[in-house]
């Protein structure tokens, strides 16, 4: 079939399964929400986000349809990219970006400086969501650090909307960011906090090495570089 403008998106790139099978873009990502997910295996934050957003992508998906995640790596070089790929902690159901040498061309087109980052895309290639990293954690937070089903309903249906997905539901508003009395520099503060709690729970430790921040990590270009942008 043609290629629209999400498909477009990867050109240059394959796009895999977690068995590294090539998939067609074409008919996978046909009338789909695909939610982009930035990481790197040195950003210790992204091992524990990674655990947040499966746990969203499986409640969604237990509740009807669910997006198509795709990977798109921030690692250092394609030995990494591979053990990281290969590592249990991603869905078997995603897909991902190989690694190439033109893959951070996708971070950089959504302005993606951190990691992890989460980018809800629609049909057009287009992001309808560019902060899900965010969201997610908030909502992670309101309900103590679990998903359930009728929780996740609610973004979910949010970012369908948004994506321009016409089968979402209508829903119902309960508030969220956009209704939170929280200032966002206070905001900024507890997420990093929030971050460095994930890391220390993982084992990461409160070091001063800058791959140990508390802050979410900033994006290098993916090659053997390490420095940010």
């Amino acid at each position: 079939g043609k290629e629209t403008g999400i498909q477009l998106l990867f050109k240059g790139a394959s796009v895999v399964n977690k068995s590294n099978q090539a998939v067609s873009t074409v008919s996978a990502l046909k009338d789909k929400v695909v939610i982009l997910y930035f990481a790197g295996a040195w950003a210790e934050p992204c091992k524990e986000f990674t655990k947040v957003l499966r746990a969203f992508f499986e409640k969604v998906s237990e509740g009807g349809e669910g997006p198509v995640v795709v990977f798109v790596t921030n690692d250092q070089s394609r030995e990494e990219y591979e053990a990281h790929w290969a590592s249990d902690s991603f869905h078997p159901d995603w897909l991902s970006v190989e690694y190439s040498i033109d893959v951070d061309e996708i971070a950089k087109r959504f302005n993606v400086e951190k990691i992890p980052g989460v980018v809800v895309v629609n049909s057009e290639g287009q992001a309808a969501v560019e902060n899900g990293r965010d969201e997610l954690l908030d909502l992670w937070d309101k309900n103590k650090g679990k998903f359930e089903v009728e929780t996740c309903a609610e973004l979910w249906n949010e970012w369908r909307k948004k994506a321009g997905d016409w089968r979402s539901s209508a829903g119902n508003v309960l508030g969220g960011a956009e209704g939170t009395t929280v200032a966002a520099d206070d905001k900024e503060a507890l997420r990093a906090a929030r971050l460095a709690a994930m890391e220390k729970r993982f084992g990461g430790g409160g070091g001063a090495a800058p791959k140990a921040a508390a802050a979410p990590a900033p994006a290098p270009a993916a090659a053997p570089a390490a420095a940010p942008r």
